[in-house]
């Protein structure tokens, strides 16, 4: 009885630390609009991720949550500016993937996205 007791003991100790680490299989993603002007039409793919938006107002985001796919390296964003040119972009994402951390892109009024992890 009492291997039992230590053999479920340790289970339930190894459970929890499995658990306690390392980064959890979701995140969000959020696309902010970091300039002045009106993006609109704004997308981002990745692998088999692919969100689209119909406008994101300046300083405002539009966030997309509980995404189990892989995580990426890179990723393209595609927007239109307020004279609907067409913008696109290939961009690396910055820093490291932690437990908290979500996809954060912004889009500035200088055409420039850019693609990090971090906390919203």
């Amino acid at each position: 009885m009492k291997r039992l007791e230590k053999s479920v003991t340790a289970g339930l100790v190894l459970i929890g630390l499995l658990m306690s680490t390392g980064c959890r299989d979701d995140y969000a993603v959020s696309i902010y609009n970091a300039g002045e002007r009106t993006v609109i039409e704004v997308s981002v793919w990745y692998g088999e991720y692919h969100r689209k938006t119909g406008w994101i107002d300046p300083g405002v985001s539009s966030n997309h949550g509980l995404v189990y796919k892989p995580v990426p390296e890179e990723l393209t964003v595609e927007w239109k500016n307020e004279g609907g040119k067409s913008r696109k972009q290939t961009v690396s994402i910055e820093g490291e993937r932690t437990r908290e951390s979500d996809l954060i892109i912004e889009i500035r009024d200088q055409n420039t996205p850019t693609a990090r992890w971090g906390i919203r």
